[in-house]
């Protein structure tokens, strides 16, 4: 795993890692075909992005990914303890909140991984 920068949300950091070893298993099948685009963590306080995504699905992973670890670090007690999922106004609402967050965010680990990726 490569580090690539670092996320605060809330009061956790996230290490953000890119992922550059086709026999990792959490992201290849044994065949060598890909499995997933990424991972967040919230117990290791670890995002995931695979090094072997095509470019123009990389941001996409990366909004997606960092969506989960916004949701796990701030909804978590009240998701767990209402042993449930958004409903539609509540996805509105985490959006109107932290949408503008995530994508900014995500296109500045974009920019990291990208440098990493061309060396």
């Amino acid at each position: 795993m490569l580090n690539v920068t670092t996320v605060k949300i809330a009061s956790l950091t996230f290490k953000v890692l890119l992922c550059k070893d086709k026999n990792n298993t959490d992201f290849f099948y044994e065949d060598g075909n890909l499995k997933m685009y990424g991972e967040a963590n919230y117990i290791n306080q670890t995002i995931i992005i695979n090094g072997y995504i095509n470019e123009d699905r990389l941001l996409s992973a990366i909004i997606h990914e960092l969506t989960h670890a916004y949701i796990d670090t701030i909804y978590r007690g009240v998701l767990i303890s209402r042993n449930d999922s958004f409903n539609e106004e509540e996805v509105a609402h985490f959006f109107g909140i932290y949408g503008a967050i995530i994508f900014s965010e995500a296109q500045n680990i974009f920019r990291c991984i990208k440098e990493i990726l061309c060396k």
